[in-house]
């Protein structure tokens, strides 16, 4: 174990992270609807939340018709199909 050497503050300073900004990349729907006449980033943000909400309900309203069908009697055709057979 011996040998072993750390460094000191002075030599291994990193770069604060204040100095490095990111550029605010826009997302491809953002500029489509800049296009379509919504200039502000934040009402176009608020669009497509809305669109995401509605597509999400309309979902919810297909997948809920779907599941929730009525399940169908067998009893109920047995009986119709005994009635038919008795009228013979």
């Amino acid at each position: 174990m011996q040998g072993i050497e750390f460094e000191t503050d002075q030599t291994s300073r990193v770069a604060s992270t204040s100095h490095y900004v990111t550029p605010k990349k826009e997302s491809m729907m953002v500029r489509l609807l800049a296009k379509a006449g919504i200039e502000d980033t934040v009402t176009a943000n608020f669009v497509l939340l809305g669109i995401v909400g509605l597509m999400f309900g309309i979902t919810i309203f297909l997948y809920a018709g779907i599941l929730g069908e009525s399940k169908i009697d067998r009893a109920a055709e047995a009986r119709a199909i005994q009635l038919m057979q008795n009228r013979r």
